[in-house]
């Protein structure tokens, strides 16, 4: 929708830099899914060679409980299936699209807003040389302007990449994303080395770990209210995850 189409333009500016970088992210979809699949049929082909080997009355009992227990069970969901995987979970395993590495896949997925299921419809259509043909013909009519970014040249938080994380209670999501692209940040969905600063709501958990696993700074929403409205700054936060921990730490033990 238009929201979405806005949250891309923001992160990529311009027409070029966006189809480039989703014709990049295509390519490594691709590449994974071809080297999942050819995992699977690896494993699948050694899970039936082992079965071969028995008895035939075993491999015949085998084949049943596995159906059975395809039946039964949910589907296994494996980035890459191993050879000793059975063969109905082999069968039935899928490819985790949010565990693919790839640097434009990454940066699709990081943008705050767009999951796996997102990112992989916009992919898949320009994926399509028929989706990309409509779209230049359609391009080729209008004069695309590259997005305004907020003035980041000696803003407060001017190329610093902040990530979100946890319940946010003294002020809505889309406020504080508001407010830390107005400072000159970058928002991300996810931590990594890039990540300048986490802010850690009630509940944070996974994100506020590996922030101060990769000793990313972390400050709690009070902090970073200060920070937003120019009473407090970077150089005043302590260490990295150390307030927004212990924050966390007595929201859990709070009755």
């Amino acid at each position: 929708g238009e929201s979405s189409a806005r949250l891309l333009a923001r992160t990529y500016g311009d027409w070029p830099t966006f189809e480039r970088a989703m014709a990049a992210a295509a390519s490594e979809i691709a590449a994974a899914e071809d080297a999942w699949e050819s995992a699977r049929q690896t494993a699948l082909q050694s899970a039936q060679d082992c079965a071969q080997d028995g008895a035939q009355d075993s491999a015949q009992d085998n084949a049943q409980d596995n159906a059975a227990e395809k039946a039964d069970e949910p589907a296994l969901t494996l980035v890459e299936p191993q050879p000793d995987t059975p063969p109905a979970k082999a069968a039935s395993a899928k490819l985790r699209y949010d565990k693919i590495e790839g640097e434009a896949w990454r940066g699709l997925l990081d943008i705050d807003g767009v999951g796996a299921v997102m990112a992989r419809a916009v992919v898949a259509f320009f994926a399509e040389e028929r989706s990309r043909e409509i779209v230049g013909r359609l391009v080729a009519e209008l004069e695309v302007s590259p997005v305004e970014a907020p003035a980041a040249e000696g803003a407060p938080l001017s190329g610093l990449t902040v990530v979100f994380t946890g319940k946010l209670e003294l002020m809505s999501r889309a406020e504080a994303k508001a407010r830390a692209e107005a400072l000159g940040a970058k928002v991300s969905g996810s931590v990594s080395k890039q990540t300048g600063l986490l802010v850690a709501g009630p509940g944070a958990g996974s994100k506020l770990k590996k922030a101060a696993e990769l000793g990313v700074r972390a400050i709690d929403e009070a902090q970073w209210v200060e920070v937003a409205e120019g009473r407090l700054g970077l150089d005043a936060i302590g260490e990295a995850g150390a307030d927004a921990e212990e924050s966390a730490a007595a929201d859990q033990d709070a009755p």
